[in-house]
Parts: C-alpha cells; sequence; structure tokens
C-alpha cells in the first residue's frame, strides 16, 4: 500500500486508520465483548492480558492456561525452530487442540478463519502462528501495525489506486477471460485449496513434485486436453514461468544431449538447463534478455567465491531459496542461485545467500 500512489497525492496506506478499542463476538452467541487496547512490551505482560481477556470472555480455566502456556511458547519461539518445526505442524496440532473443552474448541476452529482465513486443522502453525501473534501484539499496541480500518469504500480507497498504478505501468488486465492453468506451491496452493473447497469447486492439481517433472508434465498435458492448442515454446514458457518476463526467442535453439542441453542463439550460449529441475541457467549474455527482476545487489567488491549475505546491498522481493540470480555490483557481476529468500538475505548477518557460478568483473 506504500508504493501505490492516489490520483489525489500521497499513497493508499495514508487511508488507514489506526483503531483504539475492539470488540470479539463469540460462535455460538449473540454477545460482543468490547475492550481498549493496551501496550505491553514483556512477556508476562503478554500472559496476564490475555488472562484477563479470557475472563472477561468467561472460559474454563484449564482452557485458558492451556492456551496461554502454548502462546507463550510460541512468542519465545526462535525463526530457526518456526520454520525447522513448527512449519510442518499444523496450528491446531500445535496448540493441542483435542485437549480443550467442546466450547473452546469450537471458538479455535472460527477464529483462525476469520481473523487469518485459513483452516487451523490444515494451516501450519508457523503461518497461522505468525499472523495471529501480530494480531494479539496490535490488540495490546496502537492498532497502527496490524488492525487498522480503510477511511472510505476499499475500491475508491484501494483497489482502482491499484488498478490505475498497474495499469500505468503496462500491466494488462484480461476481464471475462479463463484460466486454465496456475503455478502455485506452498502456502499459495494450500489457500487456493481451502478458497476452492469453500466455495465448492474442485481444483485440480497436476504438479506432482517438481513442475517440471515428467509426471507433473504429463498430468498437466492430460488436463488441458480438449484445450485450444498452442504452438509449444519450452524456452519463452519456462522463462515466463522463472522470471516472470516474456522475451523474443526467435532465432534461439536447444542443443545437446541428456544432461548437458543448452539454449543458444548462433553459437552464443544464453541459457544452459538444469538437468535435474529442467530450469534455466542464464549466462551473463542470457540475463541480457530478461529487462529486470532476479537482481542482487553486493558492495564494492569482486566476489572470490560464494556471496555472504553480510555483503548484501539489495534484492528483489521476489527472490526465492533456489532461483537463479544475477549479483550486481560496482567492480563485479555474477551468476549464481539463491541459498536465501530476499528477505533473509538482507536481515540475516551471516551465511552464504548466493552460491556463484561465474564471476565477471567490471573494467573502468
Amino acid at each position: 500500500m506504500k508504493r501505490i500512489p492516489c490520483p489525489a497525492g500521497g499513497v493508499v496506506c495514508d487511508h488507514l486508520k489506526p483503531t483504539t478499542e475492539s470488540a470479539i463476538a463469540l460462535v455460538d452467541s449473540g454477545t460482543w465483548y468490547r475492550f481498549f487496547r493496551r501496550r505491553v512490551s514483556r512477556p508476562f505482560e503478554v500472559i496476564s492480558a490475555l488472562e484477563l481477556f479470557f475472563q472477561e470472555l468467561d472460559f474454563d480455566s484449564h482452557d485458558v492456561a492451556l492456551f496461554t502456556a502454548k502462546i507463550l511458547q510460541f512468542f519465545t519461539a526462535s525463526d530457526e525452530r518456526r520454520g525447522g518445526e513448527y512449519e510442518h505442524v499444523s496450528w491446531w496440532d500445535f496448540l493441542d487442540g483435542d485437549r480443550y473443552s467442546d466450547n473452546f474448541q469450537r471458538q479455535l476452529r472460527a477464529v483462525p478463519r476469520t481473523m487469518v482465513a485459513m483452516d487451523p486443522r490444515r494451516g501450519s502453525a508457523r503461518s497461522v502462528g505468525t499472523v495471529s501473534m501480530q494480531l494479539i501484539l496490535d490488540y495490546a499496541d496502537t492498532g497502527v501495525s496490524n488492525d487498522r480500518t480503510m477511511g472510505g469504500p476499499t475500491s475508491e480507497m484501494w483497489i482502482d489506486p491499484w488498478i490505475a498504478h498497474l495499469s500505468g505501468l503496462g500491466v494488462q488486465f484480461h476481464a471475462g477471460m479463463r484460466a486454465t492453468a496456475l503455478h502455485l506451491d506452498g502456502g499459495a496452493l494450500t489457500v487456493a485449496q481451502m478458497a476452492a473447497e469453500a466455495c465448492g469447486f474442485d481444483l485440480e492439481v497436476t504438479c506432482q513434485g517438481h513442475p517440471t517433472a515428467p509426471a507433473s508434465l504429463r498430468a498437466l498435458s492430460a488436463a488441458l486436453e480438449g484445450e485450444r492448442r498452442m504452438q509449444a515454446d519450452t524456452v519463452r514458457g519456462t522463462v515466463s514461468w522463472q522470471f516472470a518476463t516474456d522475451i523474443n526467442t526467435k532465432g534461439l535453439q536447444v542443443r545437446g544431449r541428456s544432461m548437458q542441453m543448452a539454449v543458444l542463439r548462433g553459437k552464443q550460449q544464453l541459457f544452459s538447463i538444469d538437468a535435474g529441475t529442467g530450469l534455466l541457467r542464464p549466462t551473463f549474455e542470457g540475463w541480457g534478455l530478461i529487462p529486470e527482476g532476479y537482481r542482487v545487489g553486493i558492495d564494492a567488491f569482486v566476489p572470490q567465491g560464494d556471496v555472504l549475505a553480510p555483503g548484501i546491498t539489495a534484492c528483489d522481493p521476489r527472490i526465492r531459496e533456489g532461483d537463479e540470480v544475477l549479483v550486481e555490483g560496482p567492480l563485479a557481476v555474477a551468476t549464481g542461485r539463491a541459498m536465501m529468500g530476499a528477505d533473509e538475505m538482507l536481515r540475516s548477518k551471516r551465511g552464504v545467500a548466493v552460491r556463484v557460478r561465474k564471476v565477471t568483473k567490471i573494467l573502468r
């Protein structure tokens, strides 16, 4: 929202208004409870605030004690534990959901759906817990971080400026067109499956392991049987999916055998093909065809090996671990593979951020 300009000046984020008090209505009850925000700064203050809150809602003390202990456990967990352990556990299992009373279980099932838009039995503890903790902390603060309200109709305040901004950047909207395939993975796929279930239609998933694995491609081909056939352009399609851009593939040829395939224009190699994934690894010339994105900025040094996180100055926020990236600095450019996502690259004080494949010095 901070990046979306408004026609009258300012940005969309300026339309958000902080809330000074909140209210909650319980499932199966017409009663709602109003409470004011109170700033907290230490773990025991969070627990005290939760206990007072649950006392107002007249929940069983055993339920309150167990839930509060679990919340404190999540609050004090490290990022490594949340990513390595809680990512693979549902929010329901993390909370020991089956140990609560029937009344409290109804709230546990309902609240994540309304507040976080996720099913506690299917959503990971890391995802649901992180957003839930942000909301809890915001309730105990000024309300300017998460729980704000839009100062007018959503379309007028947010959607219309967003559409205008994207159109100005060259984005084309295709209203009424049928989408036959989408690439989704991880949390995005989970959310899509939940949305499909809620809307009452089937979502066909063709990816089996990796999107370009033979089994995935066969399943996708079978799912699209009968659709309008188009001339296959493997390189263009892979670049579009992998780097979110369109390139002119006229004159490009795929050469080589099995484990050593490459994309060439004449005698110049533009991409090599990863035999394990089927994805493209751009050469410096290949990166010239990709106008923007998937770049990592570094300080004024020439990499003598892999690029470590402390040397990163900027990176495309779309970068995920495993993506091909172009490293750019005042003294050198390099090609390689991201070993961290964008956010982790910028936050980390140690560790390999990019596994470098080739380096070229910039001649002055």
